[in-house]
């Protein structure tokens, strides 16, 4: 009786043996499944949407519909069929795109207007261009944002802020000069900021441009992105130098601050682009495809055109209504379930067979 209590006992313990050990290798497995499967994408050629392949903006309508700028004109999309909406003739490169409080939407680029739903329910665009002055318009538009009641405008040589009536007329019209060369323009919740070369980082606080403290640094390394710092309150900011890396902005003070992007960007990849995604951040890159990181900096997922993107330079990022994350690249468009727990592989992924570690 008791060597048979024994091997009973000593059965057990095998078992549980080959069970954590299976446990392991399956942990094992699922970790390097994870690293190199595919989440779901969906890609859109030129030929697809019958336009440019440099994708700059993409934007949703309160219907749903998608609409992108491209470097040639603007495309829509119901999620089944694309439709040109500049002729042929009428072609102009778009850098951007902005929803005021009631839902309309502004593009910017080689001209400047706004997306109108006619009584046939067809999308038409109609040009604000010739509201703004000649000597103020330049050459293009490269950013366009709507903040309380007024759309900015920023050129290479002027910053214009346009306010219009119920008739979408022109009631007011500032406009700010740059002493050097505006870049860029950027929206934080209430705040408008603009980045000028040679000098760093402006806020507009009234009808003031004031430069922000200590932001030198932006007067040489392009800045792609501002964004509130996740979880830090009193304004915080997250700030992405192209070349140089992140950096948070709290008070006066610019601190760099150290994320596991720091080893790709010293390969030579460089910021392009950056959204909130709930408590983390999607980042895009120039050269190396898009990954998501946690507040502390952190590496959660990436995606790459070896996971599925039409190309690894990423000009822009947009969450849609439902989710889903629209990636705009030098060659076409990717959607993709960004927290989709299912996961594509194949030889593409580099996964051919299991293996046992």
């Amino acid at each position: 009786m008791t060597l048979k209590l024994s091997i009973t006992h000593f059965g057990r313990f095998f078992l549980m043996l080959l069970f954590l050990a299976f446990s392991a290798t399956n942990v094992s497995a699922q970790s390097v499944y994870e690293e190199i499967g595919r989440l779901p994408i969906t890609t859109y050629t030129a030929e697809d949407y019958g336009g440019d392949p440099l994708v700059r903006a993409a934007i949703q309508s309160k219907e749903g519909l998608m609409y992108f700028g491209t470097n040639l004109g603007l495309h829509e999309y119901d999620g089944v069929s694309w439709r040109s909406l500049f002729k042929n003739t009428e072609v102009q490169g778009i850098h951007g795109f902005a929803k005021d409080t009631k839902g309309r939407i502004f593009y910017a680029g080689v001209g400047f207007g706004y997306l109108e739903t006619s009584s046939t329910g067809e999308t038409k665009v109609i040009s604000l261009i010739e509201i703004i002055p000649e000597e103020l318009s330049g050459n293009a538009f490269f950013s366009v944002h709507c903040i309380n009641g007024y759309v900015f405008l920023q050129t290479i040589n002027h910053l214009i802020r346009v306010e219009l009536d119920a008739e979408l007329k022109l009631k007011s019209l500032k406009s700010w000069p740059t002493e050097t060369r505006f870049l860029r323009g950027y929206l934080v919740d209430d705040q408008y900021f603009v980045r000028q070369t040679e000098k760093g980082l402006f806020r507009l606080e009234g009808d003031d441009l004031q430069l922000l403290p200590n932001t030198a640094i932006f007067g040489k390394d392009p800045l792609p992105f501002v964004l509130p710092f996740p979880g830090k309150e009193d304004r915080a900011l997250l700030l992405g130098g192209r070349g140089t890396g992140f950096y948070s902005y709290e008070g006066n003070t610019l601190r760099p601050f150290a994320t596991e992007l720091d080893d790709l960007m010293e390969e030579g990849f460089q910021l392009s682009s950056a959204i909130r995604y709930k408590e983390n951040i999607l980042v895009g890159l120039s050269g190396s495809g898009l990954v998501m990181m946690s507040p502390q900096g952190k590496i959660l997922k990436k995606v790459a055109a070896a996971q599925g993107l039409p190309s690894n330079v990423v000009n822009g990022l947009f969450l849609d209504q439902t989710g889903g994350l629209w990636v705009t690249t030098e060659d076409g468009i990717a959607r993709i379930d960004i927290d989709s727990p299912i996961l594509r592989f194949g030889k593409e992924s580099g996964v051919t067979r299991y293996k046992q570690h």
